[in-house]
């Protein structure tokens, strides 16, 4: 059934990308970067997007250190193709603030967690161009480089480590890991949890100067970046977002009461999971007694992220602004407030 994948022009790209189908797992971007990778030792600039006006007044702040004192273990590998930037071998996390346009804020803050299987970073497409629209919008927004797992600078080892890990990700989810602990194979899942706690912890820290409403404070993640947020919402770190964007996610724990509001996206021929985690993420959390909302697309596939691709899935970001603005998040404040 998935054999059509390869051809004389697939490359490593597919056959990492056919291992991930089989697993059944959140992987996207991860098929990409096999491909793709040119190590450097920091992330390379992108083609910049066309911009409205807006868009060119929202103002990139320079990266906050998650942990001052923490220093680097190895080099980060930066790859992909112009507008597509990715990273790997993340070993320092950082948080780059998008600020909007002078009197635009709207005093709600998102954090964006791309997605990579844990193993690497779409810093681009699941990142930094999703914090610009935000910021374009009046959200100032977040990336947040999180840690990642540590891995070959080979890329045909860093191949057969990614192929190895994911099996080992199916293994563990062979035991129903929403009941029982679950052991995840990929260090950076428990480092993603980690730094999306002392993200929130620094946003709501420093949220007279970023100009943020500490009470508005959400994170929105792609793939790996979403899984993160369940683990976070069920997990024992007490940090807790105002609200969530779970887009092509999935959830390895039980959902708890009092989980905060979510927004769930979806492309239904997402080809590494189709619809069921999304439909298993909505009724997790209404059967918790949180608010959910749940957008299944008939196209899109998976990894879309920001990119336009003439597929329903485009229309996803304007939803989830809506779907803010519903709840009452995209309205100014006083300070008396």
């Amino acid at each position: 059934m998935i054999d059509p994948l390869f051809s004389p022009r697939s490359g490593s790209r597919r056959a990492l990308l056919v291992s991930a189908v089989a697993a059944g797992l959140v992987l996207g971007p991860v098929s990409s970067a096999v491909a793709s990778a040119r190590p450097a030792a920091v992330v390379a600039q992108s083609a910049a997007p066309e911009n409205t006006p807006v868009q060119n007044a929202v103002t990139t702040g320079a990266p906050a250190p998650l942990y001052p004192n923490m220093r680097p273990t190895t080099a980060e590998i930066a790859f992909g193709a112009p507008g597509d930037a990715q990273i790997r071998n993340v070993t320092v996390p950082t948080l780059t603030p998008y600020l909007p346009a002078p009197g635009t804020a709207t005093g709600a803050a998102v954090i964006v967690a791309p997605g990579g299987g844990f193993m690497l970073l779409a810093i681009e497409n699941e990142g930094e161009a999703v914090a610009r629209a935000l910021a374009a919008r009046g959200v100032t927004a977040f990336v947040l480089k999180y840690r990642t797992d540590v891995m070959s600078e080979d890329r045909a080892a860093f191949a057969a480590e990614a192929v190895a890990r994911i099996t080992a990700y199916v293994r563990a989810k062979k035991v129903d890991s929403r009941q029982t602990p679950f052991q995840s194979p990929f260090k950076g899942q428990a480092f993603a949890e980690a730094d999306q706690a002392q993200a929130l912890k620094l946003v709501r820290e420093r949220a007279n100067e970023w100009g943020v409403d500490p009470k508005r404070v959400g994170i929105l993640g792609f793939s790996a970046g979403a899984i993160a947020i369940t683990d976070l919402v069920s997990g024992s770190t007490g940090a807790r977002p105002d609200f969530v964007g779970l887009v092509y996610g999935n959830y390895d724990r039980p959902i708890p009461t009092g989980a905060p509001p979510a927004f769930i996206a979806m492309a239904a021929d997402d080809p590494l999971q189709g619809v069921r985690p999304a439909q298993d993420t909505y009724a997790a959390w209404t059967a918790a007694g949180a608010p959910a909302e749940l957008h299944l697309y008939e196209r899109g596939g998976h990894g879309f992220g920001m990119r336009q691709q003439g597929a329903s899935s485009d229309g996803w970001f304007d939803a989830f602004i809506r779907w803010m603005g519903s709840r009452g998040l995209l309205a100014e404040r006083t300070t008396s407030d």
